[in-house]
């Protein structure tokens, strides 16, 4: 199985820092080399305009540049059936498109469902509002793609600390 790591899987392990909690990073290390996790450039892209207390994470990244990958053609088509999509379109907001900002959510889901894989992500369901907030959990479901939570990887993974 492989796992795509959205950004809210980075900004949550950013407090895992390397000093104190180096068993998680080592297992993150293990579970590249055996190519179980990856993720997209624009999740790296947000991470790296993140205003969060992160020196030890982006410092991590920089010697792990190779799992943040630019979308293959088959994942700019997934992109592309994401978007046609008119309520997912709030994926990538306006103000995001005129500022520049990176939208990872559409690549990540593009990326895992390009290659089977199964999307991590922090982000719940969002149900039983009259307009709700359209999150990566919504797209997977409607396209059928698997997601889970980070603690269900790190059940399933085996990784305990």
């Amino acid at each position: 199985m492989h796992y795509v790591l959205d950004t809210g899987f980075f900004v949550d392990s950013r407090v895992y820092y390397p000093g104190t909690f180096p068993s998680f990073w080592n297992k993150m290390d293990a579970a590249i080399s055996q190519d179980i996790i990856s993720s997209v450039k624009e999740v790296q892209n947000e991470l790296t305009r993140y205003q969060g207390h992160q020196g030890h994470l982006l410092n991590w990244m920089k010697n792990r540049k190779h799992i943040f990958t630019a979308p293959s053609a088959a994942e700019q088509d997934r992109i592309l059936k994401i978007l046609a999509v008119p309520e997912f379109q709030g994926l990538v907001n306006n103000k995001q498109i005129l500022k520049g900002h990176p939208a990872a959510d559409p690549f990540v889901i593009a990326k895992a469902w390009a290659i089977g894989g199964v999307v991590v992500t922090t982000e719940i369901l969002d149900v039983g509002k009259s307009t709700p907030r359209i999150k990566i959990p919504n797209v997977c479901e409607h396209f059928k793609i698997r997601y889970m939570h980070p603690e269900q990887f790190m059940e399933i993974e085996g990784w305990k600390f």
